[in-house]
């Protein structure tokens, strides 16, 4: 399996048009550590578009990355959860397209409600295959972390952790995220991957 070009890998072969960047990584409080990365750039730029452009980001909003970046979880774990948020970004945004008003007329509004039935019905056969693959609790991490966008800490304090188990909470629902991402790449092998691995 070829490993996945991230957004942290060879940064330095990246354009960046704008202004400076920092050039150190910037912590705060656990929340927000700021790094370069290689993103999709967004943009044209006379008619020309970048394939990767250098950007700050947090590297904390996004587990996947963060998780890879420290090399937490393996190449096929983070294909695991790179295909799991790709389903679920495909239903959400078939959602947001499919919008309950008359569209331009010849079908195309009930063309888009139908996709977006289709790419639902994707999330939900995804969702309890992964829920068979590794159990509800770390189904619920996975979603919790990739879908809804909760931090570890987050989850944490969710559960009920007291205050002096926080930090042992956290690690734990870390560690059964990394291990739920494992388990499920394991389990596509066999299987069958919900989009193929790239």
């Amino acid at each position: 399996m070829n490993r996945a070009l991230g957004r942290y890998d060879r940064v330095e072969d990246s354009k960046h048009p704008g202004p400076e960047l920092p050039r150190s990584k910037r912590l705060l409080a656990g929340k927000v550590e700021i790094v370069e990365a290689a993103v999709p750039d967004p943009s044209i730029i006379g008619r020309e578009k970048l394939k990767r452009q250098r950007a700050a980001v947090n590297r904390l909003t996004d587990p996947l990355e963060c998780e890879r970046s420290y090399g937490r979880i393996s190449e096929p774990a983070y294909l695991a959860g790179r295909a799991y948020l790709a389903v679920a970004e495909r239903a959400r945004g078939a959602q947001s397209k499919a919008v309950f008003e008359p569209g331009g007329g010849g079908g195309s509004h009930e063309l888009s409600i139908g996709y977006a039935m289709e790419a639902a019905e994707a999330l939900v056969a995804m969702q309890a295959d992964v829920q068979s693959a590794v159990g509800a609790w770390a189904a619920l991490i996975l979603r919790g972390a990739l879908v809804d966008g909760h931090s570890f800490r987050e989850m944490a304090v969710r559960t009920n952790a007291k205050r002096s188990n926080l930090k042992r909470a956290k690690r734990n629902i870390a560690a059964q995220f990394r291990q739920a991402l494992e388990t499920l790449a394991a389990h596509w092998d066999k299987s069958g991957w919900p989009i193929p691995p790239s």
